[in-house]
């Protein structure tokens, strides 16, 4: 497995790194944190994806975000928060490394790189995450949809992954028949074939097409903030 922020680092910096991190299995549903919970970990998958969820009083939560081999939970740490800012939950299951809070923090001291690269993603994310909440308000289920697929797609193995209906509804915020009508809709334009959960992107590009513009806009942002894809 491999996650592209360790990758970035130089030999020294990433070996540093890894010494001091251990392997550990991300199962489907596991909440990694909780909302304003202290951190005791940084994680950066290598494999599988991880919603950030937003919350409001007296609603389900929300996924304004995914993160999977591209990028690191918990990189509040690097401004010295300590609290998460979101909810963490495992979209589908991967593999990680983890590495302690106190370890961390002293690879931080030891490395500008690794510093400049957790800032750089950061603002990445913010500019993502910003986008997400225009994308929630202005544009369809069935947009919105392509766009997660899309995003699950971009952090799968051989673009297959299992996502339930009931968990992209969460996601989303909508209710499971319309996710259920979006994702048939698709699969009969020859786009994703689905079945209990198992979805297998069979056209990137036209799935491209039928998603809003925030995907590609997303991906645009990683090149502005210097994180390649």
């Amino acid at each position: 497995m491999t996650n592209d922020l360790i990758a970035a680092l130089p030999a020294a910096d990433r070996r540093h790194l890894l010494a001091i991190c251990e392997p550990m299995s991300l199962a489907a549903a596991l909440t990694l944190s909780g909302h304003r919970d202290a951190a005791k970990f940084l994680l950066f998958p290598g494999s599988g994806a991880v919603a950030l969820l937003g919350q409001a009083h007296g609603h389900a939560a929300l996924a304004v975000s995914l993160v999977g081999h591209e990028g690191v939970i918990g990189a509040h740490l690097v401004l010295g928060i300590p609290q998460a800012p979101m909810a963490a939950r495992v979209l589908y299951a991967g593999e990680a490394w983890r590495v302690s809070r106190q370890d961390f923090g002293q690879a931080l001291n030891d490395s500008g790189v690794l510093r400049s690269k957790l800032l750089q993603y950061l603002a990445c994310q913010t500019d993502q995450l910003a986008r997400a909440v225009a994308c929630l308000c202005f544009h369809n289920i069935a947009q919105r949809l392509a766009r997660w697929l899309l995003m699950c797609d971009d952090r799968s193995i051989a673009h297959q992954f299992h996502v339930t209906h009931e968990v992209l509804a969460l996601m989303l915020g909508v209710r499971r028949v319309s996710v259920t009508l979006a994702a048939r809709a698709l699969q009969l334009r020859g786009l994703i074939d689905y079945h209990r959960g198992e979805f297998t992107v069979l056209d990137h590009a036209a799935l491209c097409t039928a998603s809003c513009a925030c995907y590609g806009e997303d991906l645009q942002a990683r090149k502005v903030f210097k994180l390649r894809r």
